[in-house]
């Protein structure tokens, strides 16, 4: 027997040539690795700006410029189901979406535009070493939890077809991780919000170990 050709889904590349790729550029390059020279580093020097900006650049080595979105809106005039899910509060609000991988090269017109699913959506958050917008455990660890609750229901609602939710946990000004036991909240949070994958990278070492 011919050996088989076994295609990957668009969330099996991500996670299988593209995350890993982050990780090696973020191991280089974070903020974290400077915290004792007291400065972020030449790289990365907001979440917007930057850590964003970043994972987006290698989404678009892997997938082509043409299919790598950012801020895709999910609101009446982009989704014809937003009106009906927003008056029944499945969405409670308009929303935009970080990172959009969508190959839309066969759609056709604003019908397949309005009515298709998309094929991947990426919630980013990330905390830096020095004032992180927000104190992290009220703000942005929470925020992290509602991208993966937002991305389930996205998906349970044909928004999207996967969904992959990103926290940059680049250490406080001591180079303490905010998030002590990444493990523990991965698995829970993969518990809660199946079919989301939830992602969080920090630095390899914690600086005085």
């Amino acid at each position: 027997m011919g050996s088989e050709i076994i295609l990957m889904n668009v969330l099996e590349q991500f996670l299988t040539d593209v995350w890993p790729q982050i990780v090696e550029f973020l191991n280089e390059h974070s903020q974290a690795k400077y915290t004792p020279q007291g400065w972020y580093g030449p790289c990365i020097w907001s979440e917007d700006g930057d850590i964003k900006r970043i994972i987006t650049r290698f989404c678009e080595n892997k997938f082509g410029i043409t299919n790598v979105h950012n801020e895709t809106k999910i609101a009446k005039y982009t989704f014809s189901r937003f009106k009906e899910d927003y008056e029944q509060r499945i969405l409670k609000s308009r929303q935009r979406i970080d990172i959009d991988i969508t190959d839309a090269s066969k759609w056709e017109n604003n019908y397949h535009f309005m009515n298709n699913s998309h094929d991947l959506f990426i919630e980013v958050k990330g905390l830096r070493n020095n004032h992180t917008w927000g104190e992290p455990k009220r703000h942005k660890i929470p925020g992290f939890k509602k991208d993966c609750y937002k991305l389930k229901i996205l998906i349970e609602n044909h928004y999207c077809n996967y969904g992959v939710a990103i926290l940059v946990d680049q250490g406080d000004k001591t180079g303490k991780y905010y998030i002590p036991n990444k493990e523990k909240m991965l698995e829970d949070l993969k518990k809660d919000y199946s079919p989301v994958v939830p992602l969080i990278w920090q630095y390899p070492k914690i600086y005085g170990e």
